[in-house]
């Protein structure tokens, strides 16, 4: 996995229930398997599909309280260790 770029203080996301993932240049919806963790500028997740850095995507998640929607860059993509068949995805929020 790659190096920490995130300076801000990351915390879990204990209060989602659904995400998605949104891939603007191929018009694809993708379903979030979970999300990691939260910071001021990024947000960690895992899904079943590789994606490019720098790639452009919504990420819609559906809290308790309302559905969010967040736009942002894909700073990086690995498989995930821990679940085969997964890829722990950072992203660059905007």
């Amino acid at each position: 996995m790659r190096d920490n770029q995130r300076k801000a203080e990351r915390r879990p996301c204990n209060d989602i229930l659904h995400g998605e993932v949104f891939r603007v240049s191929l018009h694809e919806n993708h379903e979030v398997k979970s999300i990691r963790d939260v910071s001021h500028g990024g947000i960690g997740i895992n899904v079943a599909t590789l994606v490019a850095p720098g790639e452009k995507v919504r990420l819609t998640i559906t809290r308790e309280q309302a559905d969010v929607q967040l736009y942002g860059l894909v700073a990086w993509c690995a498989p995930f260790e821990k679940i085969k068949g997964q890829f722990a995805v950072g992203l660059s929020l905007s």
